[in-house]
């Protein structure tokens, strides 16, 4: 199944670990839409087919020919010099000349043909009219019959039923709500829709209306309209490489890099629509549109929220100073202290961190209070706190970094 992939303007967020301890040196952020896309075999020919004539046997082109010389009979003399005729038989064996033909194309017996059909030819369009108005004004032209262009009653929606009156041409586009799946009716314009949904062709964010059962409503990825569309099974904050997001969710690019990450995000109109939990809020807008998604509620020090390729982080919305999380992409391989410049060049569950004179690093995220103990594989390390006390406090936990 085809999947689109929609971009995001990155709302002004800051990347709170690495400024709270010495410069945030990661920034977060989407790109890349992947936008999901016959031929016509006219034929036709008429052979026009003429009988030949039929010449008929025993036709001779320099005359007709009656039939052998015959005599009167045997020792009969009908008189002096006096013969009965070339080719006649004055007894019962007198043949009439039966294979005489009447002339040329002409067939004396049984098989004879008239030669080719002749159109009588019209004078006037009224000679041609066949009655049907549907099927075209016929005309008159060099004196015969020419066929009309049959009138075109499609009005392009798929649940009216197209009837033409014959008598007069006329075009009538009947809604039927037999041709539309429930809950949906026929509206001759819009086709089928859901009269009970307040918004057209049909809501995005959860509870969607407007689609058919089994359907959900999402944002073509060329032009940005909402459309139904088959629902797929992806759920929000999951993968969405094979399948499509399940109604009320859409497929995001997460990643700020040329490695595509797409995960389901969900549509939303306000924080309110965001149930994901603490760090979901209603802040980025999806491409060009003025639709928006939630961010992914996570938990950074046990990166749990967060489907695979993609790593949790601690943002701040500029402006307000709201903290929340969101899962970004894709992750990198940098481990404990190795040299980073941006979050994505280190692995799962690892920050990159200005250090100072030790440089950008890859530094475990950890809990501070609660205590997490992630800072215990890592010897000769604790759980320093980020920034002036109270420190990097998200939800009721404070966060810091292994150092």
């Amino acid at each position: 199944m085809s999947r689109k992939v929609e971009s995001f303007a990155s709302p002004a967020l800051l990347c709170i670990a690495g400024l709270l301890f010495a410069g945030c040196a990661s920034g977060g952020g989407g790109g890349g839409t992947d936008a999901g896309g016959g031929g016509t075999d006219a034929g036709g020919g008429t052979d026009a087919q003429i009988d030949r004539p039929d010449v008929g046997p025993g036709t001779d082109g320099g005359g007709v020919d009656a039939g052998p010389d015959v005599d009167a009979g045997p020792g009969t003399d009908a008189g002096p010099g006096v013969d009965a005729g070339p080719g006649t038989d004055a007894g019962g064996d007198e043949d009439a000349g039966s294979s005489a033909d009447a002339g040329p194309g002409t067939d004396a017996g049984a098989g004879e043909d008239a030669g080719p059909d002749v159109d009588a030819g019209c004078s006037s369009p009224a000679d041609c009219d066949d009655g049907d108005a549907c099927n075209g004004m016929e005309t008159c032209v060099g004196g015969a019959c020419m066929d009309g262009t049959p009138v075109d009653c499609d009005d392009g929606v798929t649940c009216t039923v197209d009837t033409c009156d014959s008598a007069t041409g006329a075009c009538t586009n009947t809604p039927d709500d037999s041709m539309c799946v429930m809950p949906l009716t026929c509206d001759a314009v819009a086709g089928c829709t859901d009269a009970s949904c307040a918004e057209s062709p049909c809501r995005l964010v959860s509870p969607q209306c407007g689609c058919a059962s089994g359907e959900g409503c999402y944002l073509n990825g060329t032009t940005g309209e909402r459309v139904c569309a088959p629902a797929g099974t992806s759920a929000e904050g999951e993968r969405c490489d094979m399948d499509l997001c399940s109604a009320g969710n859409t497929c995001v690019n997460v990643s700020s890099t040329a490695t595509e990450v797409p995960m389901c995000k969900r549509f939303c109109n306000g924080d309110g629509d965001c149930t994901g939990g603490a760090g979901s809020l209603c802040i980025i807008t999806l491409g060009m549109t003025t639709q928006q998604i939630c961010t992914t509620n996570c938990e950074p020090a046990s990166q749990t929220g967060c489907p695979s390729g993609t790593f949790c982080s601690i943002y701040e919305e500029m402006g307000t100073g709201r903290r929340l999380t969101d899962c970004q992409g894709p992750v990198g391989t940098g481990g404990q202290g190795t040299p980073c410049a941006e979050d994505e060049d280190c692995q799962r569950g690892f920050a990159c961190i200005d250090t100072g004179a030790s440089g950008t690093q890859c530094l475990r995220w950890c809990r501070r209070s609660p205590a997490g103990g992630e800072c215990g594989s890592f010897l000769g390390t604790s759980c320093v706190r980020l920034g002036d006390a109270p420190g990097l406090v998200f939800n009721g936990t404070e966060y810091g970094v292994c150092f």
